[in-house]
């Protein structure tokens, strides 16, 4: 993959500028070569300028990419890979296009000059990217249509800039890290899900799933040209599982083309294995073995404690399923204290506080991967889709730990339900449906666009700032397309959430692989963990000086620290108010590292 970053301004012609346009543009780009450590590419045009930081292992050409066309010159910046590019390349080829590269930018550049702003409507991918078109003198961003890949961008002074990360807008000397009440009230309450489209910071945005955005002379025009919809649901349930199965192993097929062979990674719930089973059996096909990775920190099998986020641990599971497939497997592992300072590196990938030793302990297992391959499979997002994952919508996880005139004063608890509600009205109905089935439609939809693309900027940010390139089949639109449009009594086959998926598992992955509950990420579970990360909150607090305290319950987070209350709330029990001490270090890091300026 690789990072993406530029500016837009039709009252200014850089070129006249070029190098003080040049050195704001490589500004930006040098703030997001976690994404791209290979190489550095800049470009520069009349009113456009675009940087482009690449990853090696995923992009085997330099950008920005130039082709001279339609009596112009056209520039493109481009994040991602396209599932789609052998059959692209034969279209466009019939169409007239030469090819010059192996590169899937030049398909998406060359789908852009002859289909138009049409061309998103061609890719099927992760993608996101942005075309100069210089004989219409205006500029095309589009993302994939499930976000898989980031585009954030901001209108300033007249122009506009774009970045792959929330830091590569920071880098520009317009953008300041100013967050509002909305902003505040996002990272406090609904964080790290964020609504779609917000990008916390004043003047930030996000462009949506299935978005795109044309800038020209006559202004900013944003749309839609993708949209989840609902359709009626004819299959029954023995055709609907084998659909699935048949829709999830062209996912993965799709996402082994191209670029160097990736791993399985095998932490996580039914999602990662399931992944695993039919990359084994493509890759025993080409007569090759498949090499999965599993993940735990500090002696994991040791201290586990049961929870009903984590029922039981992964590493059991991941033997059995290499066993059956006769994968390549190799179990990794991290210390409690690199987990722990790992917090501050999950909070600077994210640009944001995020889901503490969950985003931790991801960045580790993706940093050992990347010592090994350089890419590699993931099963997230499976819950989500499949209405598997037991996701924690109680406001109470975090408020307990915060000040409660704060609390009070932005309305913490309506503001995350109302954002949630919000989410859930923007789903597609369905003429005729039942009203309660309607209400899990629309559950369904605020699952795929609220904590999915959670899950997927997790991924994302985490993986990017380990150089490594994951690849979701769960987080493929025609899977997706499908699997909404399943009534969820047949997506809970068996009176149990994740039903559907199983029943599509079946001959893939042993029974006690199947039955499993679903278990969502690597985690912590060593006391020495837990310790390291109460001294921290402790120390946190003693500086007068450290940003976080104004915004803190600080009798009840010391209380928590010293083991004498749940700093999470009553409800929730140790582990939760575990990652809420966690949480709270992420959270000042970001306020102190960012500099950020509550407004």
């Amino acid at each position: 993959m690789s990072g993406i970053a530029g500016t837009l301004h039709f009252g200014r012609n850089y070129l006249d500028c070029e190098a003080e346009a040049l050195l704001t543009v490589c500004r930006m780009r040098n703030a997001l070569l976690n994404r791209g450590p290979d190489s550095r590419g800049a470009w520069v045009g009349e009113h456009a300028a675009f940087g482009h930081a690449r990853l090696a292992a995923a992009d085997p050409e330099r950008q920005p990419m130039l082709r001279a066309a339609d009596g112009g010159e056209y520039a493109i910046v481009c994040d991602g890979r396209l599932c789609n590019a052998d059959e692209l390349r034969r279209e466009l080829a019939g169409r007239g296009w030469r090819f010059e590269t192996g590169c899937d930018a030049e398909i998406v550049l060359a789908s852009y000059i002859i289909y138009g702003e049409d061309c998103a409507e061609h890719l099927d991918g992760a993608f996101a990217f942005a075309v100069w078109d210089g004989p219409r003198s205006r500029a095309f961003l589009c993302r994939d249509r499930l976000g898989v890949r980031p585009l954030f961008w901001a209108e300033r002074g007249g122009g506009v800039l774009f970045a792959s990360e929330i830091k590569g807008l920071l880098a520009h000397p317009s953008v300041r890290p100013r967050v509002g009440r909305e902003g505040l009230a996002e990272v406090l309450s609904a964080g790290p899900a964020r609504a779609p489209g917000f990008g916390v910071f004043e003047g930030v945005s996000e462009l949506k799933p299935g978005e795109c955005v044309t800038v020209s002379r006559e202004g900013v025009e944003k749309r839609r040209y993708w949209k989840l919809q609902s359709r009626l649901h004819a299959e029954g349930f023995e055709d609907t599982a084998r659909h699935v199965r048949e829709l999830l192993s062209g996912a993965v097929r799709r996402r082994l083309i191209g670029g160097a062979p990736p791993c399985a990674l095998l932490s996580g719930g039914l999602g990662a294995p399931l992944v695993a089973a039919h990359a084994a059996r493509a890759a025993g096909e080409a007569g090759a073995r498949l090499p999965t990775c599993s993940f735990e920190c500090d002696d994991g099998e040791r201290f586990f404690r049961a929870s009903a986020l984590r029922p039981d641990v992964d590493q059991v599971y991941a033997r059995m399923v290499g066993r059956l497939w006769d994968t390549a497997h190799e179990a990794l592992a991290c210390e409690s204290r690199e987990l722990a300072d790992a917090l501050y590196d999950a909070t600077r990938a994210r640009d944001l506080p995020g889901m503490a030793d969950a985003d931790a302990s991801l960045l580790l297992l993706c940093r050992r991967v990347r010592g090994r391959h350089s890419a590699a499979l993931s099963g997230a997002c499976a819950g989500e889709v499949f209405g598997e994952r037991p996701w924690r919508t109680d406001p109470d996880a975090r408020l307990g730990a915060l000040e409660p005139g704060l609390v009070r004063d932005l309305q913490l608890e309506e503001f995350a339900r109302a954002r949630a509600e919000a989410l859930r009205r923007e789903a597609p109905p369905l003429d005729g449906e039942a009203p309660e089935e309607a209400r899990r439609r629309e559950t369904g939809y605020w699952s795929i666009f609220g904590p999915m693309q959670a899950q997927l900027e997790r991924t994302d940010r985490m993986s990017m700032a380990a150089g490594l390139e994951v690849r979701m089949p769960f987080a493929d639109a025609k899977l997706v397309e499908y699997v909404f449009n399943v009534p969820w009594e047949m997506k809970s086959h068996g009176g149990e959430a994740g039903g559907l998926l199983r029943a599509a598992a079946a001959g893939d992955l042993p029974e006690e692989v199947i039955g499993r509950r679903g278990s969502p990420r690597p985690d912590a579970h060593s006391p020495l963990y837990e310790e390291i990360v109460k001294q921290r909150v402790g120390r946190m607090l003693d500086d007068p000086g450290a940003p976080a305290r104004d915004l803190l319950n600080l009798a009840r987070v010391r209380a928590g620290v010293e083991g004498t209350a749940e700093c999470a709330g009553p409800r929730l029990g140790r582990r939760v108010a575990g990652e809420q001490l966690a949480w709270i270090l992420q959270l000042n890091a970001w306020l102190e590292e960012y500099r950020v300026e509550l407004a």
